[in-house]
């Protein structure tokens, strides 16, 4: 199955002392292998704005530290939110396109890249059924 075809969800608790989370591609920050090559990409508001309008970074952005469950559906059809999942929801947003031509990662901002071996991060390419 890819992620195209069908809809799928992964639901992960995460942390951050960032106060923002996104969902990434995985080969494009590939690069992103130590501090300073992070601070290139993400250290600004202009940059990450890039990457969303380029399709490679998704934002979070929950504007606090913390930890956070998320549940992040896709594909073709995508379901709507459940009623538990209303009465508990702390923020949402018009959809983003992330354009990924193999894993994706979810995690806290600070860990996009392999530069701090943050493990607070899951691969969309491992996700469950709805």
């Amino acid at each position: 199955m890819t992620l195209e075809s069908q809809s799928w969800q992964i639901t992960r608790a995460l942390r951050t002392d960032a106060g923002m989370f996104g969902i990434w591609q995985s080969e494009y920050f590939a690069n992103v292998t130590d501090l300073d090559t992070w601070h290139e990409k993400l250290s600004t508001d202009d940059l990450i704005s890039a990457h969303i309008e380029a399709g490679t970074f998704v934002p979070i952005n929950i504007g606090a530290d913390g930890a956070f469950q998320f549940t992040v559906r896709g594909g073709s059809d995508v379901a709507a939110l459940t009623a538990r999942e209303n009465r508990y929801l702390l923020g949402s947003s018009q959809p983003y396109l992330l354009v990924a031509h193999g894993p994706a990662e979810l995690g806290p901002l600070e860990a996009v890249g392999s530069h701090t071996g943050v493990v607070f991060r899951a691969s969309v390419e491992s996700f469950d059924q709805p």
